[in-house]
């Protein structure tokens, strides 16, 4: 057999790889959970977030790799350095009003969020949120401008 022929044999095989993420994610998750219940010092939120970081880690190490079904059964192919998709987005043209408008919008929601900060009382919490919000709004607003100025 021809290595193009067997090439032309290889077909991939998407529902083993969904398959095959959600086990990867789902176990750690559910170890996690299953010691936080056992476990009275931890709380099962808690068990079951820090697990599913785990598992997005999992996740993440797996989504390198394709199953592709051949004549001898399913193998794990490396997937390509970039995906058609990010190669597609890259390309993909737009009008630059938008990225004046983004600016516009960020800059309005970054001064605002610091313009209602004396006018009420704030917990803490809110607080640190407010200017959280209104930093990132401040600085998006700046690389946004920046970037649609080059």
């Amino acid at each position: 057999m021809s290595d193009q022929q067997a090439v032309d044999d290889e077909a991939d095989a998407p529902l083993i790889d969904i398959f095959e993420m959600a086990v990867v994610f789902t176990i750690p998750v559910l170890v996690g959970a299953g010691i936080a219940l056992t476990d009275p010092r931890l709380d099962v939120v808690s068990g079951a977030v820090g697990a599913s970081g785990v598992g997005w880690l999992l996740v993440r190490i797996r989504r390198q790799f394709d199953a592709v079904r051949t004549s001898d059964g399913i193998v794990r192919r490396r997937r390509p350095a970039r995906s058609k998709a990010v190669e597609r987005l890259a390309k993909w043209e737009y009008d630059p009003k938008y990225d004046r408008l983004l600016a516009l919008v960020l800059a309005v929601v970054g001064i605002g969020a610091f313009a209602v900060i004396p006018f009420a009382e704030w917990s803490d919490e809110n607080m640190l949120g407010l200017v959280i919000v209104s930093h990132l709004g401040l600085v998006g607003a700046l690389v946004v401008y920046g970037a649609a100025q080059r």
